[in-house]
């Protein structure tokens, strides 16, 4: 027989908000959305009865029902919460690239102004908020400079420390709110990927380096892609100029590798842009 497949949709509330979009007053972090087993698949099911559940083989979901349940999750709290910014996964940097780029918001419309309409549709499409994605700075010591990205932000901000380094970012940003991690000095990569996970909602996270933070990912298992640019010129270093790799303080054994999969290359002019998956 013919297979069909099917998608939820939201449909609006006709007496909710019907007005521009207002200035937001706050921020909601989804949190993660689970799927019972029995539901979590393809197939469509009915509930007949309390003790009879059928499976119909030839009715499917088009897309995975956790991704269109989360949709339609953002959908009725911008409706009921007009007010309120919906974020969810979060751009994630160390404390050494916030003090290398002075001046610098990362959000994607300070990267591409122009492109502004087509990333918020692209960011509902995907299941988020067409709202920038909230930046996480992780600081083992707590000791951050007082950056623009901080101070005056663009979206809104979590610093990840430890409990060394919480009592200093608690005195020196006390508006954001902070994660604390066991440890005096280094986070685990590993540590960090599941508290984004459990207490912001984290399902996708966007590590923009540096060297170090992506060495305990990669030392850990966390990190699941690699977007690569390479730019045609040679900085080199010496004992004055350390310039650190793209990896820092972690160095694979002859034996355990990171091998990586390439996914895509393209070309921007004289760069090349290279995605690859790591494999685990």
């Amino acid at each position: 027989s013919q297979s069909q497949t099917g998608t939820i949709v939201c449909t609006p509330d006709a007496t909710g908000p019907t007005s521009s979009e207002p200035e937001p007053i706050g921020t909601v972090l989804l949190a993660h959305l689970a799927v019972p087993v029995q539901a979590d698949r393809m197939q469509v099911l009915l509930h007949q009865t309390p003790t009879r559940l059928s499976v119909y083989e030839t009715e499917r979901w088009a897309a995975p029902l956790r991704d269109q349940i989360s949709l339609i999750l953002i959908d009725n709290l911008r409706n009921a919460l007009p007010n309120l910014s919906i974020t969810g996964d979060p751009l994630l940097i160390g404390a050494g690239t916030l003090r290398a780029s002075v001046g610098h918001q990362w959000t994607a419309r300070r990267l591409a102004p122009s492109d502004g309409e087509e990333l918020d549709a692209y960011r509902r499409g995907s299941g988020r908020a067409a709202a920038d994605a909230p930046l996480v700075v992780v600081t083992g010591s707590g000791a951050l400079p007082q950056h623009v990205a901080l101070t005056r932000p663009s979206t809104d901000v979590v610093i990840v420390t430890t409990q060394t380094g919480s009592r200093r970012v608690a005195d020196e940003f006390p508006r954001w709110r902070r994660l604390v991690l066991p440890g005096d000095d280094r986070i685990e990569g590993g540590q960090l990927v599941r508290a984004l996970y459990s207490e912001i909602g984290a399902r996708l996270v966007l590590c923009e380096g540096g060297p170090t933070l992506l060495g305990t990912l990669l030392e850990s298992g966390s990190a699941h892609e690699l977007f690569l640019t390479i730019a045609p010129r040679v900085a080199g270093r010496d004992a004055a100029h350390a310039r650190p790799g793209m990896v820092q303080g972690w160095a694979a054994g002859a034996d355990a590798l990171r091998d990586c999969e390439l996914l895509s290359a393209r070309r921007a002019g004289e760069h090349l842009l290279l995605r690859y998956r790591v494999r685990h």
